[in-house]
């Protein structure tokens, strides 16, 4: 029952709309991003923070850090 609970929320409902491939584990938010590697390749990578679950409801999550998971990303150019 929490994916229901958590996709009524209206910020993961943007990201899913934009399809956004997302997953939620143990209080974290993943999303799934295409990026540039510094060979210029596009690869796929994770952007993941943590998720303030109250019930139904999300919160502010506890400070604005985001982590990636993939290679180090480099600029288009």
């Amino acid at each position: 029952m929490l994916p229901k609970q958590i996709a009524l929320n209206p910020s993961v409902k943007r990201l899913l709309d934009e399809s956004y491939e997302i997953d939620i584990r143990h209080g974290y938010l993943l999303v799934r991003v295409p990026y540039v590697t510094s060979l210029r390749a596009v690869q796929w990578g994770t952007l993941v923070t943590d998720l303030a679950i109250h019930g139904e409801y999300l919160g502010p999550p506890k400070d604005h850090q985001v982590w990636f998971a993939g290679e180090f990303p480099c600029n288009s150019d």
